[in-house]
C-alpha cells in the first residue's frame, strides 16, 4: 500500500500527492470473504524524463556520431530529433519508454549546429535537450571531422510545463 503497510482496514484508500511509485494495481478484498475481491490499477500521469548522450564510433579512420535520446514517460511520448528548425527524425508512434537515435556518417564541419531532442504528452507539453554549436565537430589538419571531448558539448535542459 502507500504507507508500507500489507493492508489497510476500511472502504477506501485515498493516495495524496500521488507519485510515480503509486502506479500498480491494487486488490480490493471483502473483509470477511477474501475469495471476494475487485483489481483496481492506478496509473500516474507524469512529464517525460530524457537521458541524451552522444557515442563516437570509429573505426579505419572512419567516424560515425549517434545522438541517442531516451525517454520515459505516461501517457506515451512523442519524440522527435531536430537540426535548428529542421526536422531529421521522429518515431511516428508515441511510446511509453525507448530511444530515437540521430546519426552523422563522416561528420564534417558543415554539421556543425544546434541538435535537439524534442518530446512531449499530455503532461509536458515540450521539454528539450539541446546538443549544441560549434563544439562539436572541428576539422583536424587533414581535413577530416574529429570530435572534441565529451565536456565540450554544451547540454542545455529547459522544461515547459503545462500547469493543471
Amino acid at each position: 500500500m502507500p504507507n508500507g503497510a500489507d493492508r489497510i482496514a476500511g472502504e477506501q484508500v485515498i493516495l495524496h500527492s500521488t507519485r510515480r511509485i503509486h502506479a500498480g494495481t491494487y486488490r480490493c478484498e471483502e473483509e470477511r470473504n477474501t475469495t471476494l475481491y475487485k483489481d483496481i490499477t492506478v496509473n500516474v500521469a507524469y512529464g517525460p524524463e530524457i537521458y541524451v548522450q552522444k557515442i563516437t564510433v570509429q573505426n579505419n579512420g572512419s567516424v560515425l556520431v549517434h545522438l541517442v535520446c531516451q525517454v520515459e514517460g505516461f501517457p506515451a511520448v512523442f519524440i522527435s530529433w531536430w537540426r535548428e528548425e529542421s526536422l531529421l527524425t521522429r518515431l511516428d508512434q508515441a511510446i511509453t519508454s525507448g530511444s530515437l537515435a540521430y546519426s552523422i556518417e563522416h561528420p564534417v564541419k558543415e554539421d556543425a549546429g544546434t541538435y535537439t531532442c524534442v518530446v512531449h504528452n499530455t503532461v509536458t507539453l515540450h521539454k528539450y535537450i539541446v546538443i549544441s554549436g560549434v563544439e562539436l565537430f572541428q576539422m583536424d589538419a587533414g581535413n577530416e571531422a574529429s570530435l572534441h571531448t565529451e565536456r565540450r558539448i554544451l547540454l542545455f535542459i529547459m522544461f515547459f510545463l503545462f500547469l493543471i
